[in-house]
């Protein structure tokens, strides 16, 4: 399950997770971090910022 992390964490087995990402993770992961609000549901602008950033 795709998600935009907000704030930086560690999810799925120790990985390290930057925040204005999309990742995918695992659905319990990803509702995890959904109820602490540490990610949401990307949305299309959220996509487009992740690949800016990625390739700045």
């Amino acid at each position: 399950m795709k998600v935009f992390i907000l704030r930086n964490t560690v999810a799925d087995g120790g990985k390290v997770l930057e925040a204005g990402r999309v990742v995918d993770l695992s659905k319990a992961d990803a509702e995890f971090l959904v109820r602490l609000g540490k990610a949401r549901r990307p949305t299309p602008e959220d996509v487009k910022a992740a690949k800016r950033a990625k390739e700045g």
